[in-house]
């Protein structure tokens, strides 16, 4: 989606010849939107999730067409880089990415609206972890987050975690504003480093998540 926007955003701008405002909307959304938010939500997921799990399969799918559309745009300022990441991409035997389409992503929704709500709270969570550091949590995976229940969030509750860098989220009824909890007398996963609730001591001699676990004996059973 944020994609979808910024493709729309620098053809309009390429159009205009305005190449500084390219760079600047192009570079943004690297630093961002991908490298400060969206890397470091799916990062868990992608090293530690079952290899064949939907989620991390969806994350994959959708960096690689990041990846080829941010190609694309980069060609008018950026030619050769742009070259080489695309032949990285699909491999030498493909056309040279200079006789390529930019992608459509028409077909995408806009969800700026529907995720503006969590990424303010992002700022505020964020904020609270900073500040429960100064209390003696340094490690934002030794904490749970506990946030007063709202109709727009609810929805991303399952994603909140990650995108938090905690271990934990709650949405409760009965407080205000964010509470920062400290899970550290807690166990801790040895594979993911989170204090879920379904970390356990396994056979194996580890504690590990259900996630985890289960990532786990896969990887047993194809070896």
């Amino acid at each position: 989606s944020e994609l979808r926007c910024v493709s729309e955003t620098v053809q309009g701008l390429y159009q205009s010849y305005q190449f500084r405002e390219v760079v600047q909307t192009l570079y943004h959304f690297c630093n961002e939107t991908l490298s400060a938010i969206y890397c470091v939500t799916v990062k868990d997921r992608l090293y530690c999730d079952l290899v064949s799990s939907v989620r991390r399969r969806q994350t994959q799918a959708t960096i690689w067409m990041i990846l080829d559309g941010l190609c694309r745009l980069l060609v008018p300022i950026l030619p050769h880089t742009a070259e080489e990441a695309y032949m990285a991409l699909y491999g030498s035997d493909v056309k040279t990415i200079h006789l390529q389409s930019l992608l459509d992503f028409s077909s995408f929704s806009n969800l700026r609206a529907l995720w503006q709500p969590v990424l303010v709270l992002r700022e505020t969570v964020m904020k609270a972890l900073a500040e429960a550091k100064q209390s003696g949590i340094e490690n934002p995976l030794d904490a749970e987050v506990c946030l007063a229940y709202s109709d727009d969030i609810s929805p991303f509750l399952s994603d909140l975690p990650d995108l938090f860098g905690v271990s934990r989220v709650q949405l409760l009824e009965d407080i205000e504003g964010v509470e920062i909890r400290d899970l550290s007398d807690c166990p801790r996963c040895e594979r993911s480093w989170k204090r879920d609730e379904s970390v356990q001591f396994r056979e194996l001699g580890v504690w590990l998540s259900d996630r985890d676990f289960e990532a786990i004996q896969f990887l047993r059973k194809e070896a």
